[in-house]
């Protein structure tokens, strides 16, 4: 009996500690974060739906929170005279949940971009549609921890 009630207690104990390990885990669906661009996609290409690595260094990054959207941009990166955009913040998007959301801008011309994001384990999925061209572009970007936007851009 007092063998059985010991291997009890240890099985027990291995769904306890297994139980306690999955909620320290940070929810790696979020969107929230900051995003590094890696791989792209547009209907302009023949790839059969497959992402493309990029051929460059990442150039392109999103920071979203719940009250807006942020972007920043490696600008002139195969130059010695590379340096980063000021973050362009975007307060009007939609929230879809922890892991969805969206805006569409229009711009003074008229044009409409219809922008979304989608977070899907440690990946966001992003897509952009500008109606007036017909274009539709995908990405897909990694989270990241950190980034030192500097220098920044001269005006």
């Amino acid at each position: 009996m007092t063998k059985h009630l010991t291997i009890l207690l240890f099985i027990g104990l291995a769904f306890w500690n297994c139980e306690d390990s999955e909620s320290n885990q940070p929810d790696s669906k979020t969107i929230f974060g900051l995003w590094e661009e890696r791989y792209a996609w547009d209907d302009s290409y023949d790839y059969d739906s497959h992402w493309n690595l990029l051929d460059h260094p990442p150039t392109f990054w999103t920071s979203i929170s719940e009250e807006s959207t942020s972007i920043c941009r490696l600008e002139f990166w195969a130059t010695d005279t590379a340096c980063y955009t000021d973050w362009m913040i975007n307060e009007a998007w939609e929230l879809f949940g922890e892991d969805s959301g969206g805006y569409t801008y229009t711009s003074s011309s008229g044009d409409v971009l219809i922008v979304s994001y989608k977070a899907i384990e440690d990946s966001l999925l992003q897509y952009y549609n500008l109606n007036s061209l017909g274009v539709r572009l995908y990405k897909k970007s990694i989270r990241i921890e950190t980034l030192d936007p500097t220098p920044i851009c001269d005006d």
